[in-house]
């Protein structure tokens, strides 16, 4: 099982990705 901060930082890339594409900054 991951820890919090494990998965925080392995879902920051894909919001980034996410954001970008769709062009709204959060």
């Amino acid at each position: 099982k991951m820890t919090i901060p494990q998965v925080v930082n392995m879902l920051k890339p894909m919001k980034k990705a996410c954001v970008q594409k769709t062009g709204v900054d959060e």
